[in-house]
């Protein structure tokens, strides 16, 4: 248990009547669950090179990720949204993609860090819980030789986040106006090869809500 003021906790070994006082700092690490342990690094930071654009006659260039191709797929799409660079110059359709829009590419593929995870080995009955049977999105990409995949789930409102990563002033805002929409904060989101479920801000997922027509 805590010892008084919460600050150390109560330890014995085992098959000793020793009682020790062990600091919470050290304490903690032993009461943490499998969850605390995963690394909520999703990718890691991508390298950059310069990608060429022509919103001008005059050739500008832009820093971006060494992203050799991107796909991305949502439901409110027709069909995948594919990006190819060509001679280091970002392309859709044939057409170079102008400073804006690579920008926030640039941003969408960058280091993605998961704010928690919610299952480390999912099962189906999870997966389909947390809307992977019918995902709301899925984007891939190629970054220095190495794909990575990802597939987002059910968004998750203010309340439905863990309790660490609620916040308070937008909590409380949003009881004094309840006849609104409550807003989603962030998605869970797997990534191809690994079973873990993660939660994943929507500020980290801008492909989600970016015009790409």
């Amino acid at each position: 248990n805590a010892a008084p003021g919460d600050l150390n906790y109560y330890c014995k070994l085992e098959d000793q009547d020793d009682i020790y006082l062990v600091s919470g700092t050290t304490a903690e690490k032993f009461l943490r669950n499998t969850l605390d342990y995963v690394d909520l690094s999703l990718t890691s930071t991508v390298e950059t090179t310069t990608y060429t654009t022509s919103s001008s006659e005059d050739t500008s260039s832009s820093t971006t990720s060494s992203t050799l191709n991107i796909t991305i797929q949502r439901k409110d799409l027709a069909s995948p949204v594919v990006f190819t660079n060509q001679d280091n110059q970002l392309v859709q359709n044939g057409e170079p993609v102008d400073d804006v829009l690579s920008s926030q590419l640039e941003s969408a593929i960058s280091s993605i860090t998961a704010s928690s995870t919610v299952a480390v080995s999912s099962t189906s009955a999870q997966r389909s819980e947390y809307g992977f049977d019918d995902p709301k999105a899925t984007v891939s990409y190629t970054v220095s030789g190495t794909t990575y995949s990802f597939t987002i789930g059910n968004g998750l409102t203010e309340a439905e986040l863990p309790e660490q990563e609620t916040d308070e002033d937008s909590h409380s805002s949003s009881n004094t106006s309840s006849s609104s929409i409550t807003p989603i904060k962030a998605y869970y989101v797997m990534m191809e090869g690994r079973d873990v479920v993660y939660i994943v801000s929507k500020d980290s997922l801008p492909w989600l809500t970016m015009d790409l027509q």
